[in-house]
């Protein structure tokens, strides 16, 4: 089922690029100050937001330790160091466990559908059988 999976697909992208838009601002503002123009963590991960959404990414697939891009979001603030925990909390039990739902409940339709297409299946032969019994009574009933 092609559906569901775009539905999540999309859902990812869109909560990966609200999440990196947020965490982009963040670096950029820190960086405007004078006092982190050097800091190059923070330039290498959340300057533009397709680096952000790739370190998002790699944070929520297992890509990178969470705790080093925890560090790298230090000289942002802790605005964006707790948006990051939101963003790990947020991914892990409420997206990833949808997803989930959603694949699990997809299955169970199926399963529904071919169990009632095999008691179809049997309900048919069951008719086939008692036809043919029937066609023998009347063949045994007409030699007598």
């Amino acid at each position: 089922t092609i559906g569901p999976l775009l539905w999540c697909t999309l859902m990812y992208a869109i909560i990966l690029l609200i999440f990196g838009v947020f965490f982009t601002g963040g670096a950029a503002a820190s960086l405007a100050s004078d006092a982190n123009q050097g800091d190059g963590e923070l330039v290498d991960h959340w300057i533009g937001v397709q680096n952000a959404v790739f370190t998002l990414s790699m944070a929520m697939l297992g890509g990178q330790d969470w705790g080093d891009i925890y560090d790298s979001l230090g000289p942002a603030g802790w605005t964006s160091q707790f948006g990051f925990i939101v963003f790990i909390g947020f991914t892990h039990i409420a997206l990833l466990n949808t997803v989930t739902a959603v694949f699990i409940k997809c299955a169970f339709m199926k399963f529904e559908h071919d169990r009632e297409f095999v008691v179809q299946q049997e309900q048919e032969e069951k008719r086939d059988y008692l036809l043919s019994v029937k066609q023998i009574f009347m063949e045994l009933d007409e030699d007598c």
